[in-house]
């Protein structure tokens, strides 16, 4: 048996099937123990008198049955069925049988038929007994040169082994998958994002978009509105630009499929001066609830740039209040007016639109709480005030406005795991 734990140990470094270390497994019993044949059984999904044999080497070496690695439950491989199953697979104690004929017992049919002895080893498997490992013997006697403890921690040992080696190929398969879906859906979402911000006459935008891993619940999209809101415009006027930011409940697959259901639902709006922006938030509000009642939330800031009166109008469902910085005086001021709940919780809730003067070289800073939230490796967030320090000192150019806000972050998280998406848009006017 020192050679089984030697083959035992030595596997751990094999990049083999388990399968193969089944078969390995088995020529080692048969160097130990003589001419022997080496089955693995399984009772798992079965009714209390069958059993399936997932792996079968004769005493000369040949498989039989080479089914280790699918699913022991697979409806390819055949089940065995009879009285008395626990004769000779019994899950508390190992099983020496001696036959008085060939066969072993009438449960396994003819497959048996060469051998006369058994040894049927339980094999206990996170506290459970649903394996047993068969030696079987075509002459009488043989079976009484077996060390029935030792084998039966060995078997138990290698087996496990074996099948813990299926389990983490299966668990990297499956992440494989996962990952692969997951980096399909953040390319999907990422096409409902605007890719080029530069060419947007009256204002100049510069975005920074994170998700917490392959996908997430950040939003933000920018949008000529002239067409829509001025019925006298024509081509080289100044131009009303539409922007907004939002932020879903949670991070992840679920909430960049919110996102992108919130994202068909804006697309389906006609904007009008009689609604304002507060329209936007309360048309989507409302059809966010025409199928059922939700069990997540859409924070989101929604603002329009109005260039001939200087103002920008807004409307905010429970979003952090953005920042502007004043070109005249480096001053920082917070647009903490119209601030009503989330989207999503209240389908009755009216949000109101409100304004605020922006002048040429004036800049806005709209983020998502991923920002202002990001943890240091000692657990303290970033915080509104950092941010807003940050933005006091930054020039009044968005693209070095937005540079420093994250080189700002990543300083601050140092190593610390990205706990949340993170977005933020710096929108100037000119």
């Amino acid at each position: 048996m020192d050679k089984l734990l030697h083959l035992i140990s030595s596997m751990q470094c094999q990049d083999v099937p388990p399968s193969e270390l089944f078969r390995l497994f088995a020529a080692r019993i048969r160097d130990t123990n003589g001419s022997c044949a080496t089955a693995l059984v399984c009772t798992e999904g079965l009714h209390a008198q069958a059993c399936r044999v997932l792996s079968y080497y004769d005493h000369h070496g040949r498989p039989i049955t080479e089914s280790l690695v699918p699913d022991p439950c697979a409806s390819n491989l055949p089940v065995y069925a009879g009285e008395k199953r626990e004769e000779i697979l019994d899950p508390a104690k190992p099983v020496i049988h001696r036959g008085m004929h060939r066969g072993i017992h009438p449960i396994f049919g003819s497959l048996f038929d060469e051998y006369i002895d058994a040894i049927a080893l339980p094999l206990y498997q996170q506290g459970s007994v649903y394996r047993w490992l068969l030696i079987l013997f075509p002459e009488r006697g043989m079976v009484d040169r077996v060390d029935i403890e030792r084998s039966l921690l060995i078997a138990t040992l290698a087996i496990n082994y074996f099948f813990s080696v299926q389990d983490a190929r299966r668990l990297e398969e499956a992440n494989t998958w996962i990952r692969s879906e997951l980096e399909a859906v953040g390319r999907i979402q990422k096409l409902l994002l605007p890719q080029d911000l530069s060419d947007t006459p009256g204002i100049r935008v510069a975005k920074y978009f994170k998700p917490h891993a392959y996908v997430g619940g950040d939003y933000y999209d920018l949008v000529h509105l002239s067409d829509q809101l001025d019925p006298g415009y024509r081509e080289g006027d100044p131009r009303v630009w539409g922007f907004m930011i939002a932020d879903a409940s949670g991070h992840g697959a679920a909430a960049a499929v919110e996102i992108a259901m919130m994202d068909a639902i804006i697309r389906t709006y006609k904007p009008g001066f009689e609604e304002g922006t507060a329209g936007v938030l309360n048309y989507s509000n409302r059809y966010f609830f025409t199928r059922m009642l939700r069990g997540s939330y859409i924070s989101a800031f929604v603002g329009s740039y109005h260039p001939q009166q200087h103002l920008i109008n807004y409307a905010n469902a429970g979003h952090p209040e953005p920042v502007i910085k004043r070109v005249a005086d480096n001053s920082i001021q917070m647009v903490n007016s119209a601030r009503g709940i989330p989207l999503g919780i209240d389908r009755e809730f009216q949000w109101e639109s409100a304004s605020i003067e922006m002048y040429p070289g004036d800049m806005m800073v709209l983020y998502t709480d991923g920002v202002t939230e990001a943890k240091s490796t000692d657990d303290e967030v970033f915080g509104m005030e950092k941010l807003k320090a940050v933005i006091r000192d930054a020039p009044q150019d968005p693209d070095m406005c937005l540079k420093m806000i994250q080189d700002a972050l990543v300083l601050h998280q140092g190593e610390a795991e990205q706990n949340d998406d993170q977005t933020a848009l710096v929108v100037q006017v000119i």
